[in-house]
């Protein structure tokens, strides 16, 4: 292998998954999945202590108690990216079992589009600059796909086509920007991937591993990514959902039906709306065959149609992570007050 680490930049829905299973066919690759961009944080870590260590670090008065900056000249960059260095690679990249020495580590991520590292304060230049001094000897696969098809495909199909579109192009100008000059850095298609183009055997001389046909042909004919069996899929459209009628709940609206498949499970979005006295202290959960979880909720008031002249209801925007869902094991969704009275609200029932 010509590098020992290899990162997959790229956004949802890109076939990203399938490349991930190419690369960890490679003898001694071990790539991977998403973690929810859990280097953004440690960016943000860097950045602070660059900008403390820059302003306040060679001050005069650095060694003084009394000094509101006082010890930012013992802020050591080089140290933090050691010490950063190996979180991740405890974190993300373990030591395996395989028999196979593992010599080349990584990850893929999507979380690298402007709305999300705006998220974390970053911009992507920076971002992919700290990557490159973080992992060691690192490959940047910069992989994108045709915008008709992932506007279309899973969540980005319930979104507003031209913003995702926005969001896809900047994307695809700052990396191709961002990988002019840089040899470590290779740009590829799902195309390319899919189709077999000459740039797929191009991909594996960058990264000096040999192309066996044979094992990539097995590969790709395998289902990857989180998606369902067809016959799965189509058993999570025939559904039926129950609304409870709950004193302190005034609507319950499911938004985004069918449900987005997520995995095993569907995903539930929607809007609740609650009278200011239930929504005091009151929290969102879901129950399936794993047990309970929280659903986060964002709130805002908003005037009560039932009751025009009383206090305003709270109107709260809910989205929950994977939910096991099968004809035996319906879905909960349940409004916790704030003495711990749990009120089911819904049902979602597999015919």
């Amino acid at each position: 292998m010509n590098y020992s680490s290899i990162l997959i930049v790229t956004y949802g829905r890109s076939g990203s998954t399938l490349l991930q299973g190419l690369l960890n066919s490679i003898d001694g690759c071990r790539i991977g999945g998403e973690n929810y961009g859990f280097c953004a944080g440690l960016y943000q870590s860097y950045r602070f202590l660059c900008r403390a260590s820059a302003n306040y670090g060679t001050h005069k008065r650095e060694n003084s108690p009394t000094f509101p900056w006082f010890g930012a000249g013992t802020l050591d960059e080089a140290q933090f990216l050691e010490d950063a260095r190996a979180l991740v690679m405890h974190q993300l990249t373990p030591n395996t079992s395989a028999s196979t020495p593992v010599t080349c580590r990584g990850f893929k991520e999507i979380r690298y589009l402007p709305k999300e590292l705006h998220l974390v304060g970053a911009e992507l230049t920076g971002y992919l600059d700290f990557l490159a001094k973080l992992f060691p000897d690192p490959a940047f696969l910069f992989l994108t796909r045709n915008h008709d098809r992932v506007i279309k495909s899973g969540w980005w199909a319930r979104q507003d086509p031209k913003l995702v579109r926005e969001q896809l192009q900047k994307f695809e100008e700052q990396t191709s920007k961002y990988a002019a000059g840089k040899p470590w850095t290779f740009q590829i298609t799902f195309e390319d991937i899919v189709d077999r183009t000459p740039r797929l055997a191009e991909l594996f001389q960058f990264l000096g591993a040999s192309y066996d046909t044979e094992k990539i042909d097995a590969i790709l004919s395998q289902r990857h990514s989180i998606a369902i069996s067809a016959s799965t899929e189509q058993q999570y459209r025939n559904y039926k959902v129950i609304l409870e009628d709950v004193p302190g709940v005034e609507n319950v609206k499911l938004s985004g039906l069918p449900f987005r498949i997520l995995g095993d499970g569907i995903r539930l979005d929607g809007v609740i709306v609650l009278s200011s006295e239930l929504a005091f202290g009151s929290k969102l959960i879901a129950q399936d065959a794993i047990g309970e979880r929280m659903v986060p909720w964002t709130t805002g008031a908003v005037a009560s149609l039932k009751r025009p002249f009383a206090k305003p209801n709270i109107r709260a925007r809910f989205g929950s992570e994977e939910l096991r869902i099968s004809r035996n094991g319906p879905v909960a969704l349940s409004v916790v007050d704030s003495d711990g009275r749990k009120k089911v609200v819904a049902r979602v029932v597999l015919l």
